[in-house]
């Protein structure tokens, strides 16, 4: 796991500190968390392990659990961040940069094993047949029923919601 404290803050300790989520290249997060460490900011950038299978060998890499993003503990929206190369700046919900909720970013390294790397959690395996009718219970297409087009493994279903194909994870299915 990116995860990096300093040994000197670089704002006053009366200061409140907030985590932000700040945008970055992909394949740029420990090159931008580096540099802003040498600034004086504490970084997190939490690693998954992935499988990748070429020519029938299987090889176990760590790579960032969000591609193209790390978590930075700031005083306040500091809009400088963005001069930095392979930065494109802090996240912004609703036009405006906000704060992530107290509490996420221990939630996130609670979640890590004793290596710093987020293991996937498998679904409970749902087995659903092709031309059953769910319901999706979770996320942005929640209430709508749609009809399985097949499974992609235990946690995968691609299912057809109206004129739309989605992928779902099944966990989020009920039948309907």
């Amino acid at each position: 796991m990116l995860v990096t404290r300093i040994d000197r803050p670089c704002v006053d300790a009366g200061t409140d500190l907030h985590w932000y989520v700040a945008e970055t290249l992909t394949g740029w997060e420990e090159i931008v968390a580096r540099r802003l460490v040498r600034a004086g900011h504490e970084v997190y950038c939490p690693l998954e392990e992935r499988r990748l299978q070429r020519r029938g060998r299987v090889k176990r890499l760590r790579a960032p659990w969000l591609p193209g993003y790390l978590f930075v503990k700031l005083a306040r929206p500091a809009l400088a961040l963005s001069d930095r190369r392979g930065l494109f700046g802090l996240v912004r919900g609703a036009g405006e940069i906000a704060a992530l909720p107290d509490g996420l970013i221990e939630a996130i390294r609670a979640r890590a094993d004793a290596d710093g790397v987020i293991r996937a959690q498998r679904a409970a395996a749902v087995s659903f047949a092709h031309g059953e009718r769910v319901r999706v219970t979770d996320g942005a297409w929640a209430g709508l029923i749609g009809e399985v087009l097949r499974m992609k493994g235990p946690a995968r279903v691609n299912v057809l919601i109206g004129t739309l194909n989605t992928e779902i994870a099944a966990a989020r299915l009920v039948r309907a």
